[in-house]
């Protein structure tokens, strides 16, 4: 009930054992929003919309928030040198007013992981990563619905 926003990944919706929240079990003004990085083809939107979704988070360009978790092209008439784009990230990063989230599950993405721990430890902003490469607590090796869950996740 003390949360400002919600967020719930479409994909675990319907695999989950435990039933989604009701709107009064939480803030009156919470913004409650899917997230999701798969097309219609895995999911069926149809049967989430009953949750009154407020944002949503996908690769879709109409969403509130539009990201490219597998990465974005763009054509550039004249490529960036890996230091010149080192650069402009950190340029960017920098220049920000709040806060950064990473979500990652891939271990392998090891340059990714080190940009995230320079930026992480080198700024005052609040830098927050979680998965199973980047957090210091173990929830993959929480049972679903544990106490070891709940802990980590409140």
């Amino acid at each position: 009930r003390e949360a400002d926003a919600l967020i719930f990944h479409a994909y675990d919706i319907p695999l989950s054992r435990a039933p989604m929240p009701n709107r009064s079990e939480t803030k009156p003004n919470a913004v409650w929003i899917l997230w999701s990085d798969e097309p219609p083809t895995i999911i069926n939107y149809g049967l989430l919309k009953s949750y009154h979704f407020n944002w949503t988070i996908s690769y879709k360009l109409n969403s509130e928030v539009s990201i490219g978790s597998y990465g974005l092209f763009s054509r550039r008439i004249h490529p960036l040198s890996d230091n010149t784009y080192q650069d402009w990230i950190e340029k960017e990063y920098y220049n920000r007013t709040n806060g950064a989230l990473w979500f990652v599950s891939n271990c392998h993405s090891k340059k990714r992981l080190e940009i995230f721990y320079k930026l992480k430890y080198a700024s005052n902003l609040l830098n927050e990563g979680y998965g199973r490469c980047v957090d210091y607590y173990p929830i993959h090796l929480c049972s679903s619905f544990s106490q070891c869950e709940y802990n980590y996740m409140s």
